[in-house]
């Protein structure tokens, strides 16, 4: 009776210890996949700030030579009267 009550003891020791591995498994994999999806939003987030500002200039630019070009044809047509 002894020797069954031990063998129990034992095996709940283990499966307890079981159980406490895979927890604490499972909460490192979850930090490690939170982290994951952190830096790669991190990523898309510098990327589209990127693009954005790219053009955004692209479009002052073209802005500017449109407006450029207006004021040479006004000045054009004045110089010509």
């Amino acid at each position: 009776r002894v020797k069954a009550v031990d063998m129990i003891n034992e095996g709940k020791r283990r499966s307890e210890r079981l159980i406490k591995d895979a927890k604490d498994k499972s909460d490192h994999i979850m930090k490690d996949a939170e982290k994951v999806y952190k830096d790669a939003k991190d990523k898309v987030t510098d990327s589209v700030k990127t693009g954005k500002e790219s053009f955004d200039h692209k479009r002052d630019q073209i802005k500017d030579d449109i407006k450029a070009g207006v004021d040479a044809y006004k000045e054009s047509k004045h110089s010509g009267e």
